[in-house]
């Protein structure tokens, strides 16, 4: 069964700047330029995103480039107060598990996740809430990105998050790269809140432990 391309997301209002609120109005006007600076904008986290699954790299572009031509396509349901970068991303993210499921070329290694149970380990979960110190730390991955710019560094962390199960990396990366809230997140990901909540816990734990040394 496909997944639809609707996500419920769709209802989430935001807070968006005015800005990003004229953006989102110019493109529902039909604005190509305001769509191109969307587009480049927001191009390369996408890409990145899908890339998690282990999707190829031809495939990726071609499910980034349709998730932005149904965007497009779309423009005249644009509401500029409600998200269209989680829009954006929840249409890929569907795009990715239906491309999956019709078996188009993912490694074999890559499927077993994107069906895991959210109860799966539930003897190592302590809590579904977020560790106590994981803002703590969060910011202190910040601070460490800032204090110590070097490449070496910089290596070092994004090997960190790369070594993240894939499903788990997704999690991280929408909701501490992509500042998406746990509730967008869920949404666009098609799980549970308290399966959000469940990943970050154990990346910020895993993260924890591997960047200890250079923090």
């Amino acid at each position: 069964m496909l997944i639809p391309l609707f996500p419920l997301f769709i209802q989430l209002t935001f807070s968006p700047s005015e800005e990003t609120r004229n953006l989102y109005e110019a493109i529902h006007q039909g604005d190509e330029y305001a769509f191109s600076e969307f587009f480049n904008k927001h191009y390369n986290s996408v890409y990145r995103y899908v890339n998690i699954y282990g999707v190829r790299h031809e495939v990726a572009q071609d499910i980034v480039q349709e998730s932005f031509i149904y965007l497009w396509n779309r423009r005249a349901n644009i509401n500029p107060d409600k998200s269209l970068k989680a829009y954006l991303y929840a249409t890929a993210h569907s795009r990715v598990i239906n491309s999956l499921r019709d078996g188009k070329e993912f490694a074999a290694s890559d499927k077993d996740y994107l069906f895991e149970s959210s109860t799966q380990d539930a003897k190592a979960i302590i809590s579904n809430e977020l560790p106590s110190d994981s803002t703590e730390f969060v910011s202190s991955l910040d601070k460490t990105a800032e204090k110590r710019k070097s490449d070496q560094t910089n290596a070092i962390i994004q090997q960190a998050i790369q070594s993240l199960a894939p499903k788990r990396q997704q999690v991280f990366r929408l909701c501490y790269l992509e500042h998406f809230t746990y509730d967008e997140t869920a949404q666009i990901m098609n799980i549970s809140i308290k399966t959000v909540e469940h990943h970050m816990g154990f990346a910020l734990a895993e993260l924890r432990k591997k960047l200890e040394n250079i923090r």
